[in-house]
C-alpha cells in the first residue's frame, strides 16, 4: 500500500524553489550539486512524486559522470563541457520547479491572494505553472499521432522537429485561448475580495521542510567551498 502524499503549502514550495535558484548560481563542484539533487529527490518523493524525483536524479548523476571524463579544449565525450554545466544546474531548479507545477491552479492563486501579491505578478506565474503541465501533454499527444503515422525518424531529425513543433505551437495558442477564457468564467479578474474553497494554512510540516532545506543548503555550500576544494 503506496503511503499518502505530504501536502506541502504553495509558499514553501516557492521558497525551496528560490533557494534552489540560489545555491544553484553558487555551487562550484558537480558533487555538491548532486548532493542537493538528492535531497530534492526526497522532497519529490515525499509528495509522490517518485518516478519525477528518481530519473531527475539519474540524469544529474549521468551528466556529472559525462563532466569527469576526460576532453579536449573543453569537448567532453558528447558536449561542450560548459553546456554540461549549466544542464546539471538547471535539472537542479526544474526539480525544485516541478513540485509548484504538479499543484492545483486554485490552489495556486488562493496561495497568491494570500500573500497578497499584485495580480500584474501573481496571474502570469499562475498561468505559466499551468501551462507548462498542458504543453507536455500536448507533446506527448502528437508524439503519439506521429509514431502511429510512422513519420518519427532519427535519420531525419529536422523533418521531425518541424513535424512535431508546428502542431504542438497551433495547439498551445488554442489552449492559451481556453486557460484565459477559464480564467476570466472563475472572476479572476473581479477586483473584490475572492475566497476560495482550499484552506491555505502554513503548517508545521511546511516549517519543518524550510528547515531541512536550509540546513541542507548550508551543508552543500560548505562541502562545496572548503571540502571540495
Amino acid at each position: 500500500m503506496r503511503r499518502p502524499a505530504v501536502h506541502v503549502d504553495f509558499r514553501a514550495k516557492l521558497a525551496v524553489f528560490a533557494l534552489m535558484f540560489v545555491l544553484s548560481a553558487l555551487l562550484i563542484h558537480d558533487v555538491s550539486v548532486c548532493l542537493a539533487m538528492l535531497f530534492m529527490t526526497l522532497y519529490l518523493c515525499a509528495q509522490s512524486f517518485y518516478r519525477a524525483g528518481i530519473v531527475y536524479f539519474l540524469t544529474g548523476c549521468t551528466i556529472a559522470f559525462l563532466r569527469s571524463l576526460p576532453g579536449v579544449e573543453g569537448i567532453t565525450i558528447l558536449l561542450p563541457d560548459v553546456l554540461l554545466f549549466a544542464i546539471l544546474r538547471i535539472t537542479l531548479v526544474i526539480m525544485a520547479a516541478y513540485a509548484m507545477m504538479r499543484m492545483p491552479p486554485g490552489e495556486i492563486t488562493a496561495a497568491f491572494m494570500k500573500m497578497r501579491l499584485p495580480s500584474a505578478l501573481a496571474l502570469p506565474i499562475t498561468f505559466m505553472l499551468r501551462f507548462a503541465p498542458t504543453v507536455r501533454g500536448e507533446f506527448r499527444t502528437v508524439f503519439a499521432a506521429l509514431r502511429m503515422r510512422g513519420l518519427l525518424s532519427m535519420t531525419h531529425p529536422l523533418r521531425t522537429f518541424e513535424y512535431t513543433l508546428i502542431p504542438v505551437i497551433t495547439r498551445s495558442t488554442v489552449l492559451s485561448d481556453n486557460l484565459a477564457a477559464s480564467a476570466e468564467l472563475r472572476g479572476i479578474s473581479n477586483p473584490g475580495i475572492h475566497s476560495s474553497l482550499r484552506l491555505i494554512r502554513f503548517q508545521k510540516i511546511d516549517s519543518l521542510l524550510l528547515l531541512l532545506a536550509f540546513g541542507f543548503s548550508a551543508i552543500c555550500l560548505y562541502i562545496d567551498r572548503w571540502v571540495m576544494t
